[in-house]
């Protein structure tokens, strides 16, 4: 938990991180509640991914969102029910079409969430659902960090600042 005091505002950030899904242990619809609950209390909810955003996350993502919509009451009275979604791409292997960041991803972002009239359905109805109920959604590209970090085995996630 950090507190900030900007001026006359004093804002509380909260910060919670939530299981993976679909790991060997967890079942279906438990990774479902997991993720809807967090989107439901999050202001700002992150989806890690690694290399690429392949359309089984995006349906994945849709159904969870569905899920955590259906357990609002009344969702459109307030306008969309949710209000940040941030991809994180990590460990992003085509940096020669789209660099690492905040402007890569937005470009890579619209790129993968655009329609066409050829696509299924199914393939149109996943990225109108996710823009019809988040009010933002971000993408950022990450790079490897190398493999002197991710084979180290004494590597904890701490860096010294």
């Amino acid at each position: 938990m950090i507190e900030s005091v900007t001026g006359r505002k004093s804002l509380l950030f909260y910060w919670m991180d939530t299981q993976g899904t679909f790991d060997n242990n967890s079942t279906y619809q438990q990774c479902m509640t997991v993720f809807a609950l967090s989107t439901i209390v999050s202001s700002v909810q992150i989806y890690n991914v690694v290399d690429n955003i392949q359309e089984d996350a995006l349906q994945h993502l849709s159904l969870f969102v569905e899920y955590g919509r259906m357990a609002m009451e009344q969702p459109h009275n307030f306008g969309k029910p949710f209000q940040q979604l941030v991809f994180c791409v990590r460990d992003f292997k085509n940096q020669e079409e789209y660099e690492f960041g905040e402007n890569g991803g937005t470009d890579f972002l619209d790129n993968i969430l655009q329609t066409n009239p050829e696509q299924p359905e199914e393939i149109k109805a996943v990225r109108e659902l996710l823009r019809e109920y988040f009010e933002d959604i971000q993408c950022y590209l990450l790079p490897h960090p190398g493999y002197k970090v991710a084979e180290r085995q004494s590597f904890r996630g701490h860096v010294k600042g």
